[in-house]
């Protein structure tokens, strides 16, 4: 039983051009197989095959896993949507389009065409035959978890899959405004070497003391590194740690008013819910030391930005 699968070569794909758009895997009783593809950088390709269904959600930018993306068409059909929007997207799911469907991948860019994953569009996504969704991403606060789990709706996310990388991010900011370095560049480049007016100093990182809020793989990740820079680490969760997590770290637990009065630099690496929403707002920042600065590799919105200004 052969299946004839047109795929465009990865030479004739921009792989770093992908919009954020929406996949969708089908297989049907005959576990048959179909690849379509609809992104503008492509060429419209389409297999033979019909299949069994999963929907998925679009990468961003699968870029160089596009090989391995067009693999699962050896499992299931992959479906793009012809929504672009949020309005149209709900309608899409209730037309029959996506029946058959088994899962969904979806990335943080893909909210641009979906909007938020919650109410009517959970029930459509159910009512499809939506069984699982895997978000491509540690943060996922733009599903609404619990409503799947109402539609029996297994939801998925890659926690530990950047945790080194965002707490690299989260040091090299640290190091930047505790160095002062964002000034110093702007007054290189405007060839003011010493800057006019002179620039402040710099603090060393050494002998500061760092607060993490949120001791998950990314806040446990920033606190070794910043541990080798000499940083006396303190943390705050909403379940402390196990003695044996926090010798490793080198941390210690502080309650949220007392870690923020203690800390020199205060690093948000909580999830993003309605118990953290506005976490640090202006009452909060008042009782940083003077001159504290805060470090958000969070989502924004931990931060009441307007207080924050």
């Amino acid at each position: 039983m052969p299946r004839e699968i047109d795929v465009t070569s990865e030479s004739q794909l921009n792989p770093y051009l992908l919009p954020p758009k929406f996949y969708f895997l089908r297989c049907d009783r005959a576990h048959k197989h179909v690849l379509k593809t609809q992104d503008p950088p492509f060429r419209r390709n389409r297999a033979v095959r019909q299949g069994p269904q999963a929907f998925t959600p679009p990468p961003h930018f699968i870029g160089p896993a596009q090989t391995e993306f067009a693999s699962l068409s050896s499992l299931a059909d992959i479906v793009t949507p012809k929504s672009t929007t949020p309005a149209d997207f709900l309608p899409e799911c209730r037309s029959g389009a996506f029946n058959g469907t088994k899962a969904v991948y979806r990335t943080f860019h893909s909210v641009s065409i979906t909007g938020r994953i919650e109410g009517d569009v959970v029930e459509a996504l159910a009512g499809a035959g939506v069984r699982f969704i895997s978000h491509c991403g540690a943060g996922y606060d733009q599903i609404d978890v619990q409503k799947c789990s109402e539609f029996k709706i297994h939801v998925s996310n890659t926690p530990t899959a950047v945790d080194a990388s965002t707490a690299d991010t989260a040091l090299f900011l640290l190091l930047a405004t505790l160095r002062n370095f964002p000034p110093s560049l702007l007054s290189l480049r405007s060839h003011q070497w010493r800057g006019s007016p002179p620039l402040r100093l710099g603090h060393d990182p050494e002998g500061k003391t760092l607060g993490i809020i949120g001791m998950g793989g990314i806040g446990r990740n920033l606190a070794l590194k910043c541990r080798a820079l000499g940083m006396k680490i303190l943390y705050h969760n909403r379940s402390r740690l196990s003695e044996e997590v926090e010798r490793e770290a080198r941390a210690d637990y502080r309650g949220f008013e007392d870690l923020l009065a203690e800390s020199d630099v205060v690093s948000v690496n909580c999830p993003l819910n309605e118990q953290t929403r506005h976490l640090l707002g202006e009452a909060e920042l008042k009782k940083m030391k003077k001159g504290g600065i805060v470090i958000n590799t969070a989502r924004g919105a931990v931060i009441n930005e307007e207080a924050l200004v």
